[in-house]
């Protein structure tokens, strides 16, 4: 009885304890969790879909739509938890309807071809296997290893780094390196092996496979079967992601989309949906301006705008020029609207803010801001019509039409293919046209550009930097030597130290510099002439380098006495500043400013080319193991840097000994040509000398300046000194945007003198542009300029030219032998970069590794691993190195000077400043014709009359 009575009591105990901890668990669910586990409910439940926000507009300043949005019509699809018979036949309808229109439809990795399926990547494959000469039935390893022997990349380098050498190279091959195996082959067993089909199996096998998978109708066969399966398949790729949306086909026709939606019972869970789509009605005009669009790539892009905005991966973002300034206020709120799935994730139900809770409330998109320019559209189809028709005729030789007066070019300049042109209102800094030649069409970039598109706007010849890019904003990213259009500003830096206006100096010719250097006037250089006694306006007029170099070292070398005022380097560079050359001239777009000349940039850049000099020539000079190990090497190198910085004035003898102990090169014969080399061709030349001053006064030497810069500079002449920043912003919204006070630069009126100058250009005796605005209905002030541009063309093909003119540069040297040497120089330089990317991938050391990209990206930018650029180390060898690069270069073309034009009109009430860059055009006159016709359709002038 006992034991019995104590079995219950524990039962009833045992039951009671597990009453108690129910109800504690209980308690907790309910009370202590339950607001946490309710969210966790909502949050499986309930799901976000976006609605994508009209883009931003983007308008003239008289109100043309030059970035606006088309309406682009989707066929959506919605899967409802069940896909039977009727949505077969669906499937079926409104594919057909599709193709039948001639619209783009979701796809397989397999297609229906001749009455039969086939894997399209199969297809591809022997495309691109026939396309660079190899055998169908050619591997990839087969491939690889070919291309290893083309570009000399020894076997014995790893894979990776052979891959990553021929990317350097521009070699992008269909292999995936890891697997050995075609990219092609890959995406199509990456499809197989979704489903669980043996790799071997045919396309009829697979789709066979997906028919019993899918469950679809016998009498379902070719290309219905086809139709079912790629919606089957965009079903399946949404894994628990199916209550979105999958969108069939992408901006269809009206017409299609009224033909669906009229037939909307016929297609169940079907929609058409209204998507805007970036359109540029003007197609290529203003294109650098307004920049393109493009897909999230970077690693910074996918920060910015992923990470931190909430981006989806397949939204486009403004890349360049406008369109990527102003993204983050272009882009617009995107709406959102939630919906209830299943535990499967199918859709269920619209909430429609249902739910109290405000993180689950719908909210309408939000249109992104519109933008209204400083451009006038009209003017900028003008001007890009004059610049494309005077690079026309200056190219050819030809003629150049206007109702102003004709203009004969007498010289062909065949490079004068590229040029840019800005148009500034003097009043405010905004810019009423900036156009820049090539251009490209905005719309190929509109739904995310093709490779092949995208191929055609590259450089014909990419070794050329002053090849054409459509790409290329010339206007704000061409930073050129001025030319004589910089000798206002010295003008203005001697009117500032004390030079009379009116005094006149002799312009004697040449003048020879303490270290024997001649320094001619360009008249005296083609002519033997002199310009004789001139004051500023007239020194401007003729445009006389002997007075500026005069006036801008404060020194009268006519008669070898001193000018009663001081300029010098100093005070030109601070004039330079006053202008705002230093500086971005306020454009909201992306813009180059390399800042105006510094002797300490003088003393770094020669140095650095020493630097990459003695790394050149290392083999000639230094012992074997200082030349083949880096780190000695780079020792050395850095002792000569250092010497170069704190005692560029050494004497040769102190040098020798330096290089011979503190360099360890003992032989006596070597240490001498390197002593040579070093004192004369470079630490001679790093300090700021008097000849340094001279081309600084004229515009040459280190000047490197944008067009919009210069249209700013010219500007505040115009105006009487007031400095805008110039922009292309008019207003956002309807509101304009809040700019930056003006500068004003000339409280003395210095700037008068220089005006009267820039006139006398015009209408001078001596004028170099007389003859352009002869007749012309408008009083004009302008200054020509003609920076030099030196060095050759690089010829497309470095190895062609070489092979061309083998027998004249090297008549010892055989085609043969120098094929063989520039094999071993390639393999040489190939194992150099495999060496570095291993070295980057098993560095511990972050400093280190940072050394070594730095290196191996100074190689690439180098193209080091070019077989020309190989070739030509390679006959330097074969030579005992006493061929110079003049020699081997000495068949390549020359590259023309450029062409500066900059004016301002009215003289008498200045409104708008031009600034006409064109590179390689040779004289700076002929920039001339473009800014006649721009001041006659501004101004509306009145033709001349015809003779």
């Amino acid at each position: 009885m006992f034991n019995i009575l104590d079995r219950r009591l524990f039962i009833w105990l045992l039951f009671s304890a597990f009453l108690v901890l129910l109800g504690f668990r209980l308690s907790q669910l309910t009370i202590i969790e339950g607001e946490a586990l309710a969210n966790q409910a909502l949050d499986t439940r309930l799901k976000k879909v976006s609605e994508i926000a009209k883009r931003g507009e983007i308008y003239d300043r008289n109100g043309t739509l030059i970035a606006g949005n088309l309406t682009s019509y989707s066929v959506q699809f919605l899967y409802d938890q069940k896909f039977d018979e009727k949505q077969q036949k669906m499937a079926v309808d409104l594919f057909s309807l599709l193709e039948d229109d001639g619209e783009i439809i979701i796809n397989l990795p397999i297609v229906y071809l001749d009455d039969r399926f086939v894997y399209q990547t199969d297809i591809d494959k022997r495309r691109w296997l026939l396309e660079n000469n190899f055998e169908i039935g050619d591997t990839a390893l087969t491939v690889f290893e070919d291309y290893r022997d083309r570009e000399k990349i020894d076997r014995d380098i790893d894979k990776y780094a052979a891959q990553k050498i021929m990317i350097n190279k521009g070699i992008f091959l269909p292999i995936r390196v890891k697997d050995m195996v075609f990219s092609y082959d890959f995406e199509r067993n990456r499809f197989l092996e979704e489903y669980g089909i043996e790799k071997t199996a045919t396309a009829q096998e697979a789709m066979e496979f997906l028919r019993k998978r899918f469950a679809i109708d016998e009498r379902y066969s070719g290309k219905e079967l086809y139709y079912i399966i790629c919606l089957r398949h965009a079903i399946a790729q949404k894994g628990y992601l199916k209550y979105e949306p999958i969108r069939i086909a992408k901006n269809i026709s009206k017409k299609t989309a009224i033909l669906i939606q009229e037939q909307s019972v016929k297609y169940s869970n079907v929609s058409i949906v209204v998507e805007p789509i970036r359109h540029y009605p003007q197609g290529k005009l203003a294109s650098h301006i307004l920049g393109y669009m493009g897909k999230i790539s970077s690693a910074r892009e996918m920060e910015k705008y992923s990470e931190e905005n909430g981006y989806r991966p397949s939204d486009l973002v403004g890349k360049v020029g406008v369109e990527g300034a102003f993204e983050d206020i272009l882009k617009g709120q995107n709406g959102q609207r939630w919906i209830e799935v299943n535990v499967s994730g199918k859709y269920m139900r619209d909430v429609a803010n249902s739910i109290n809770d405000e993180r689950f409330k719908d909210y309408q998109s939000k249109a992104g801001a519109n933008i209204t320019l400083t451009i006038d559209m009209e003017l900028q189809a003008h001007v890009k019509d004059y610049l494309t028709r005077t690079l026309e005729a200056l190219s050819s030789g030809g003629v150049y039409k206007s109702p102003y007066g004709d203009t004969k070019y007498k010289d062909a300049y065949p490079h004068a293919n590229t040029g840019a042109v800005v148009v500034q209102d003097v009043r405010s800094g905004e810019i009423l046209s900036m156009v820049s030649y090539p251009d490209y069409d905005l719309n190929l970039f509109a739904n995310g550009i093709t490779y092949d598109d995208f191929k055609k706007l590259q450089p014909q010849n990419a070794r050329n930097k002053l090849a054409p890019r459509p790409l290329y904003n010339i206007a704000t990213r061409t930073a050129v030597q001025p030319g004589s259009t910089f000798k206002m500003i010295t003008g203005f830096a001697a009117l500032k130290a004390g030079l009379d206006p009116n005094a006149k100096y002799r312009g004697a010719g040449y003048i020879q510099t303490r270290d024997k250097k001649p320094f001619g006037c360009w008249l005296w250089n083609r002519y033997h002439g002199t310009h004789g006694m001139l004051n500023l306006m007239q020194a401007l007029e003729v445009s006389c380098n002997y007075y500026f170099y005069s006036v801008g070292n404060g020194y009268d070398y006519a008669r070898d006495v001193k000018m009663p005022f001081d300029v010098g380097s100093e005070k030109i560079v601070e004039a330079a500043k006053i202008f705002g050359l230093d500086e971005p001239s306020g454009v909201e777009i992306g813009e180059t400013v390399v800042g105006v000349p510094d002797p300490n940039r003088k003393l770094n850049n020669n140095l650095s080319i020493l630097r990459k000099q003695l790394k050149r020539v290392a083999d000639d000079y230094f012992s074997k193991d200082v030349a083949d190990d880096d780190e000695k090497l780079a020792e050395v190198i850095d002792k000569i840097f250092e010497l170069g910085k704190t005692n560029p004035t050494i004497s040769r003898g102190d040098l020798f000994d330096f290089i011979q102990k503190e360099c360890y090169v003992a032989d006596r014969a070597k240490a001498n040509k390197l002593t040579d080399l070093i004192k004369y061709d470079y630490f001679s030349q790093l300090n700021w000398s008097e000849g340094d001053t001279f081309n600084l006064a004229i515009g040459q030497g280190q000047h490197s300046y944008t067009p919009v810069q210069m249209a700013r500079y010219v500007s505040a002449i115009a105006n009487g000194g007031y400095l805008y920043d110039s922009t292309l912003i008019k207003e956002i919204d309807g509101k304009p945007v809040k700019r930056e006070p003006f500068k004003f630069i000339d409280p003395d009126g210095y700037l008068k003198y220089i005006r009267q100058g820039m006139r006398r250009v015009v209408i001078g005796s001596r004028g170099s542009v007389k003859s352009y605005f002869r007749g012309f209905p408008m009083e004009v002030a302008a200054k020509t300029g003609t920076a030099e541009k030196d060095g050759k063309i690089p010829p497309p093909n470095e190895e062609d030219y070489i092979l061309t003119y083998l027998d004249r540069i090297a008549p010892a040297v055989s085609e043969p032998e120098l094929q063989n040497a520039t094999d071993d120089e390639l393999k040489n330089r190939t194992q150099h970069v495999a060496d570095l990317y291993n070295g980057i991938s098993n560095a511990d050391n972050k400093q280190i590794k940072e050394g070594l990209e730095k290196d191996l990206n100074r190689l690439i930018s180098h193209n080091y691993l070019d077989r020309g650029n190989a070739m030509i180390a390679a006959l330097k060898q074969l030579t005992d190195n006493k061929l110079s690069d003049q020699e081997i270069n000495f068949y390549k073309e020359d590259y023309d000077n450029f062409t500066w034009f900059v004016s301002f009109a009215p003289y008498q009430d200045p409104q708008i400043a031009v600034a006409v860059l064109i590179p390689q055009g040779g004289s700076g006159g002929y920039g001339a014709a473009v800014v006649k016709d721009i001041y006659g359709y501004y101004f509306n002038l009145k033709p001349l009359a015809a003779k």
